[in-house]
């Protein structure tokens, strides 16, 4: 006699929560999940792409909170792709991080905490697969110094014949990390990294995939503000961009005065371009090709 298929759809984590409405809004807005269903206003399924939680509206369960977060569990993990411009757009939506990006042995992660404290954690695996480094489990996130090592040299040892550089994050100078923050938040940048959560001396930004370190540093240290260095972004849209950091304030006297580039114009050399200053005195030069 042949025993029934077993023909499995999907699999949800159960997430009790205080108030249905608030935690549908939180996933909604913050993480882009869509409302599959609802029902009789204390039970609801949420999607996103082809991963699902459920929510019920009931007291949650008690556990020691920071403790829990201390251990860098999690309620749920995420399997994605392209973990930088999420995390961006988490930011900048208002979601909680309880960890923020971070590289880690087996790939790229970071953490949000959802309005009733269940961690949810986004990876993005390292093309190395897990099982090619040696005594690592997936479900640990906290590593030993030397299993640490012993990954690394194991990883970069096979990619030493197909090495290739995938980005650059160029660091900015601040004598005041917080001021700089804030201007790049006009920009429409959103905080993923950061030194200590109270007064960081070096603080990584994103936008679109386009990420930004700032570090402190003494002004004695360069010949402020004469030698500032210059970062050109290529944008889609110029007089779009610039109307955007209008809006937000970015676009001030302190930060377009004196040069010839101060609002959208073309080049003689052949692109449509406006300049500005951080308050670091940074320049940024924002353009596209004619």
């Amino acid at each position: 006699m042949n025993e029934p298929q077993l023909n499995l759809k999907y699999v949800a984590p159960v997430f009790c929560v205080t108030d249905l409405a608030r935690s549908l809004s939180y996933y909604r807005n913050a993480l882009g999940f869509e409302v599959e269903f609802e029902y009789e206003g204390f039970y609801a399924g949420i999607l996103c792409d082809d991963c699902r939680i459920h929510l019920k509206c009931s007291p949650s369960p008690k556990r020691d909170q920071a403790a829990f977060e201390a251990a860098e569990n999690l309620d749920a993990c995420f399997g994605v792709q392209n973990i930088e411009s999420l995390a961006s757009s988490f930011a900048v939506a208002g979601a909680a991080f309880s960890v923020l990006l971070r590289q880690m042995p087996y790939g790229k992660e970071f953490y949000v905490r959802d309005p009733d404290g269940y961690i949810l954690g986004f990876v993005q695996q390292a093309e190395t697969p897990l099982d090619a480094a040696p005594n690592l489990s997936i479900e640990r996130t906290v590593c030993s110094q030397p299993l640490m090592s012993n990954v690394r040299r194991h990883i970069y040892s096979r990619r030493a014949m197909r090495a290739n550089l995938q980005s650059v994050h160029p660091v900015l100078g601040a004598s005041d990390v917080a001021e700089l923050v804030q201007f790049y938040q006009c920009l429409g940048f959103a905080v993923v990294f950061q030194d200590t959560p109270i007064n960081p001396k070096y603080v990584a930004v994103m936008r679109d995939g386009v990420e930004l370190h700032i570090q402190w540093a003494d002004k004695e240290q360069w010949a402020y503000p004469i030698d500032r260095p210059a970062f050109r972004f290529v944008v889609s849209d110029v007089d779009a961009i610039y109307r955007e950091f209008v809006e937000s304030g970015a676009v001030r006297s302190d930060t377009s005065q004196g040069s010839p580039w101060a609002a959208p114009a073309d080049t003689p050399w052949g692109t449509r371009e406006f300049h500005l200053r951080d308050p670091s005195q940074n320049s940024l030069q924002f353009y596209r090709p004619l």
